[in-house]
């Protein structure tokens, strides 16, 4: 209690403090790697085709197993315990480079603070949102050799004067921004 935490600051005493968070989201945690989270597909109307949903299901299985999904539903919700949001992404991948084909994949997010999501958002799951960014820190060497016919931009002297400006600069990494968009 803070009356008595006061009282211990006042007397020069210790006053320890025990986070017992971790306890709890260890536990949540433990549950979900018992209980594997897994996309389940289930028709919905009476139109709906029952083998459908099953062969979907199977794909989903696949993609899932090929993306090694589970380790992005894992780390999505050990943030969302620990902070309160977790990410992940699905996306495309070329199956090979002399190929036009393209697999869906589930990738982590590892960092929970490197999406940024439109404000006016209201749902929950972030569904209504019009735009979203995600974000990485990476080496200048990497980002020259990731991006060999780009520059980053001097955001220094364009932001010289702005306090902001530290989150978007630091001395020898390179912050590079996806910026996803829904055209209506």
């Amino acid at each position: 209690p803070e009356a008595v935490r006061a009282d211990r600051l006042a007397k020069d005493r210790p006053v320890l403090t025990f986070n017992r968070l971790p306890q709890f989201v260890q536990q949540v945690i433990g549950d979900a790697r018992q209980n594997r989270p897994s996309i389940k597909v289930n028709p919905v109307d009476e139109q709906s085709d029952i083998e459908t949903a099953e062969v979907f299901e199977g794909l989903i299985r696949n993609i899932e197993a090929e993306s090694r999904a589970t380790q992005a539903y894992i780390t999505a919700l050990e943030h969302s315990t620990g902070c309160g949001f977790g990410n992940w992404r699905i996306l495309t991948e070329y199956s090979t480079d002399d190929s036009f084909e393209q697999d869906i994949r589930i990738k982590r997010i590892t960092d929970p603070f490197a999406v940024s999501w439109d404000p006016g958002a209201r749902e929950y799951d972030k569904s209504d949102a019009n735009w979203c960014f995600v974000s990485e820190w990476m080496t200048k060497e990497d980002f020259e050799a990731k991006y060999p016919n780009k520059s980053p931009s001097d955001w220094e002297q364009t932001y010289k004067d702005v306090q902001l400006h530290q989150h978007w600069i630091q001395d020898d990494l390179v912050r590079v921004c996806e910026y996803w968009v829904k055209k209506p």
